[in-house]
């Protein structure tokens, strides 16, 4: 995610959420996310294997589908 352009109307403190000790290192994909096509997402997809987590809009995790 570090090296994501993301839309700073969407998302607070941008370049301390792209540290990797918070969400730098999350593996995501900009095939989704730039809903007008300038290249900067207003939204972050990342895909997991067997489990996988919904956070709100404040990062807490309000679902965990388990191992």
């Amino acid at each position: 995610m570090e090296d994501l352009s993301l839309n700073e109307e969407f998302f607070d403190d941008v370049s301390d959420q792209q540290e990797e000790e918070n969400l730098g290192r999350l593996k995501t994909t900009t095939v989704n996310g730039d809903s007008n096509g300038d290249g900067v997402l207003e939204s972050i997809y990342s895909y997991s294997a067997r489990s996988f987590s919904i956070f709100d809009e404040d990062l807490e995790m309000i679902y965990d589908s388990g191992s």
